[in-house]
């Protein structure tokens, strides 16, 4: 047996070691590319000071930078007395670009790179061309996630509507590469002005993957676009998958409306609505305070499904509970309307022990009303004997 145990920790062992081995080859590249060029740094602060001083660089320094940056090594040096220096970044700006289809033949860790310090410029003021942005859009047909969402985030700070089109077309193609997150964030951050990118998405909402359209509401809910007519299409033409029209639900939590308040009453009329919808429902509806609301939520408190009655609690604890309230949802003696009423009071003990107490009073008048029933059909039993 010891000997049994001495060979499994040796595999264990030599597969750790691999695994280490493996990884230091793998990133051999990336580790030589992080060292920093000194000699390149000094000169490039040097310049920066020149710069400043005459309005131009010295004689041969643009030449021996264009020279330099082909070497990711040298493009990270740059950068990082960039980002110490926010004026001085435009300077650079052209010799950056111009290595573009130098960077588009070379591996994953360098585009990644490249795309990197793209997408640290600032063009607001002053956009790159067609052909560059052309070109550009190659990296997202990168297998790296780096040099694709580097990519998407020069995109979103470039802020041109038609090149982000087309790289929406290139995140649907390759639905869940790009995640949910970096893609909403993403286009949060996008300079563009106006709605004429929301327009456009809309516009194109339906030929996207249920991936890409839940994303797009959850970006329209963010940025308070005015989707209401596209949710509520979704919500009515039973067209669309659930996680989309779910979605969909939330947004009218934020952006209330006369359409979707009725839907929602609609869905908590119906008994056979699944428990998700429900409970959506009574959370889009938590803006509203009137009778027909709270009375179609109060009947939600004895749902066998804990998140709806949960819902429907906290939607009533929002409108003041009064003691006479509680009592009359403990009177009606339902076990999960019990349940979740202590749930809701977890904290407030004055309120638990008021809850407990009439949990148990009602339970012993019902116990006494049984038992008195038991005499009497005893009686009853013993004078039909007789």
């Amino acid at each position: 047996m010891t000997i049994i145990i001495r060979v499994y920790m040796l595999l264990c062992a030599s597969l750790l070691l691999f695994d280490i081995c493996f990884l230091l080859v793998q990133n051999r590249r990336s580790l030589v590319a992080y060292r920093i060029n000194r000699t390149l740094e000094d000169q490039i602060r040097r310049e920066i000071r020149v710069y400043r001083e005459s309005g131009a660089f010295s004689p041969g320094f643009p030449e021996t930078l264009r020279q330099a940056l082909p070497k990711t090594r040298n493009l990270l040096t740059l950068q990082g007395v960039l980002e110490e220096d926010a004026q001085a970044r435009e300077w650079f700006r052209p010799f950056v670009f111009a290595q573009l289809k130098e960077y588009t033949s070379r591996d994953d860790y360098e585009q990644a790179y490249y795309t990197y310090v793209l997408s640290t410029f600032d063009y607001r003021r002053e956009k790159p061309t067609p052909e560059f942005v052309d070109d550009l859009m190659g990296f997202l047909d990168s297998k790296s996630l780096y040099t694709f969402a580097n990519t998407m985030n020069c995109l979103y700070a470039i802020g041109l509507t038609t090149p982000l089109m087309r790289a929406m077309d290139k995140v649907n193609e390759r639905a869940g590469f790009y995640h949910k997150k970096l893609l909403v964030d993403g286009l949060l951050s996008a300079r563009v002005e106006g709605d004429a990118l929301s327009d456009r998405l809309v516009g194109k909402f339906d030929s996207y993957t249920p991936y890409i359209q839940d994303c797009l509401l959850d970006y329209f809910r963010l940025r308070g676009y005015d989707a209401s007519g596209l949710c509520m299409r979704i919500l009515t033409d039973g067209k669309a998958n659930d996680q989309v029209r779910y979605t969909a639900m939330r947004y009218f939590a934020k952006y209330p409306s006369a359409d979707s308040r009725a839907y929602f009453l609609r869905v908590l009329g119906n008994e056979d609505a699944p428990w998700i919808e429900q409970m959506l429902s009574i959370q889009a509806l938590r803006q509203y305070s009137d009778r027909e609301v709270y009375d179609i939520i109060l009947k939600k408190i004895t749902s066998p499904n804990w998140h709806v009655r949960v819902n429907a609690v906290q939607y009533l604890h929002g409108r003041g509970l009064s003691r006479a309230d509680i009592f009359d949802i403990l009177y009606q003696k339902d076990r999960y309307a019990n349940e979740t009423l202590l749930y809701q009071f977890r904290g407030d003990k004055e309120m638990t022990r008021y809850i407990v107490d009439t949990i148990q009073l009602l339970s012993a008048q019902d116990a006494t009303v049984d038992a008195s029933s038991d005499v009497d059909n005893l009686c009853a039993a013993s004078g039909a004997a007789i």
